[in-house]
């Protein structure tokens, strides 16, 4: 199982590395070795019965902002949410020719 996690830490270490790259097939690679090793170190901790590492009373407050975020990025894909709540970057279509101005306030898109 430690052989696992120190794969896992070297594979999270190298992921900077694919984002750098143009093909999509580098990010599935990545994404589904950490996916795996993730979920390979889970079940063999559950299956010896370790406890966790780090208790859930300490980390309870970064699971509940991280979970906000979930939440956050499922309203904004969904297909039943008001129109008002999109933002004006989400309609714009691929292939039109638009000028768009963003700063901290905000983007500006110009048709």
């Amino acid at each position: 199982m430690n052989l696992i996690f120190k794969i896992l830490l070297g594979l999270v270490l190298l992921a900077p590395v694919p984002f750098g790259s143009y093909n999509p097939w580098a990010w599935t690679v990545l994404a589904v070795g950490v996916g795996l090793l993730v979920i390979s170190w889970s079940v063999l901790s559950w299956i010896s019965g370790e406890a966790p590492p780090v208790s859930v009373a300490k980390i309870w407050p970064s699971a509940v902002m991280f979970g906000l975020v979930l939440l956050w990025i499922m309203l904004q894909t969904a297909t039943w949410t008001p129109v008002f709540w999109h933002h004006p970057i989400f309609s714009l279509k691929h292939g039109t020719t638009t000028e768009m101005t963003c700063s901290l306030g905000g983007c500006l898109v110009e048709f």
